[in-house]
């Protein structure tokens, strides 16, 4: 990972290379929130409102995997997590140069839950300020606002990401996917595999962009 800059912010938003954050068997205990933008507990709390936030959630896995360049990372299903509950893929960017997000995120329920499919929502798109971002369901215009994140920066692969979110179903182990970029031929309840060797060390990852991509998870 190449990194300039004279401050941790500085350096943040100069990276340019591939990050790798993979967490596995975490709990949010008793509904206690940390500090960032605490996509996972939020995520649940708007998805499943009757699940009541005092209860502890096991997360089985949450993947990171951000290519950047320039401070930019463009996500394509690279980020997902999963819980006994549920499942979540992301698309869209995150921009370490002004701290914000555009992350449009595909939740899907797990046969042993007793949750109407119908009544989830088709996409929640997470918006705004790094640590603090705008979640918001959208039941209906799915399509449309996958295909709408990212439009400022005007570049036609949106449309594309967008389409292989929405297309992306089923998949009860979205993390195999973020972590590797390919799809896991049958179900495991294996941890998912690292990305293929290329024959070259891991490169490090400074402690700045290391915190705030766990923070997304947090």
């Amino acid at each position: 990972l190449a990194m300039t800059g004279a401050t941790p912010r500085a350096l943040a938003a100069g990276a340019s290379g591939d990050v790798l954050l993979s967490i596995k068997d975490m709990t949010l205990a008793d509904g206690a929130l940390s500090i960032g933008p605490n996509l996972l507990p939020r995520l649940l709390q708007i998805l499943q409102p009757q699940r009541g936030a005092a209860k502890a959630t096991r997360v089985e896995c949450a993947v990171a995997r951000l290519p950047l360049r320039n401070g930019v990372a463009t996500v394509d299903r690279s980020i997902a997590a999963e819980t006994g509950e549920m499942t979540f893929a992301a698309s869209g960017n995150i921009d370490l140069r002004d701290q914000t997000l555009e992350l449009a995120i595909r939740p899907n329920t797990r046969k042993v839950l007793g949750v109407n499919p119908a009544q989830l929502a088709s996409l929640v798109v997470a918006k705004g300020p790094l640590l603090d971002p705008k979640l918001t369901l959208d039941t209906k215009g799915a399509a449309q606002a996958a295909l709408s994140i990212g439009a400022a920066a005007a570049t036609g692969g949106w449309s594309l990401l967008g389409k292989n979110l929405l297309n992306q179903t089923g998949d009860p182990h979205p993390c195999a996917y973020a972590a590797t970029g390919v799809a896991a031929k049958a179900p495991s309840t294996s941890a998912a595999p690292a990305p293929k060797p290329d024959g070259k060390a891991p490169a490090a990852k400074p402690d700045e962009v290391q915190k705030l991509l766990r923070k997304l998870f947090k």
